[in-house]
């Protein structure tokens, strides 16, 4: 399985806020505060990506032109 690019995790991540958002809706005993720190971790984990894109092109490690930088270690392929 390749490692997921940055603008793959990114989506990902949308969505999961997406599906927590109407879980959130649908689900009245989820504790506010737990789903503030769900929301909170994400978008940390936004930020990082955001910083690894910015660094990666302030170094050049990779033109606009090759894609985006592989994120490795993030992800684990799941077992079935």
């Amino acid at each position: 399985m390749p490692a997921p690019n940055c603008s793959t995790v990114k989506t990902a991540l949308t969505e999961l806020k997406e599906i927590l958002s109407r879980c959130q809706h649908n689900n009245n005993n989820q504790s506010p505060l737990e789903t503030a720190n769900v929301f909170a971790a994400i978008a940390g984990l936004e930020a990082t990506i955001s910083s690894i894109e910015e660094k990666s092109f302030a170094r050049e490690d990779f033109t606009a032109d090759m894609g985006v930088p592989i994120i490795t270690g993030m992800t684990q392929p799941v077992v079935s």
